[in-house]
């Protein structure tokens, strides 16, 4: 379980961004996708998962545009104040000292994922189509 008390499972993103491409037959962008847990091993994991789950949805020719992983940094949850840790980076509330966690640096961490998804759809189809291209400094945007 999660920080949040949610099941943990990655592969819910595959199934979702299938189920709305059958439905709406239109370009997907994934705004958020997220784990908060203590055990950074455990977010790895995760990312690893989901990110597999957005390249096999490309390879089916499923135009995913994006994936913007949340959050960068661990941030204030309005349900759950600064005690969850969902970032890629911690942050000391006292000092506000910025620490890298190991999920940051992943061999399949979405921002070294970046390539892979812009050669499955084109460099052309990719910036042509994606309007949406920052995020807010908590969001990283492949």
């Amino acid at each position: 379980m999660t920080q949040m008390d949610y099941e943990i499972y990655p592969q819910a993103l595959e199934s979702c961004i299938r189920k709305v491409y059958q439905e709406l037959q239109i370009p997907i962008m994934v705004t958020e996708n997220g784990i908060a847990v203590d055990d950074d091993q455990k977010r790895v994991e995760f990312i690893e998962k989901a990110t597999d789950g957005v390249l096999s949805c490309l390879k089916d020719g499923i135009p995913v545009k994006g994936y913007l992983y949340w959050s960068l940094m661990d941030n204030f949850e309005w349900q759950k104040g600064y005690s969850m840790t969902f970032g890629l980076i911690a942050v000391d509330r006292r000092t506000q000292k910025r620490t890298p966690k190991g999920a940051l640096h992943i061999r399949k961490c979405p921002l070294r994922r970046f390539r892979e998804f812009v050669e499955m759809v084109g460099y052309d189809e990719f910036v042509g189509t994606t309007k949406y291209i920052g995020g807010n400094y908590n969001e990283i945007i492949i």
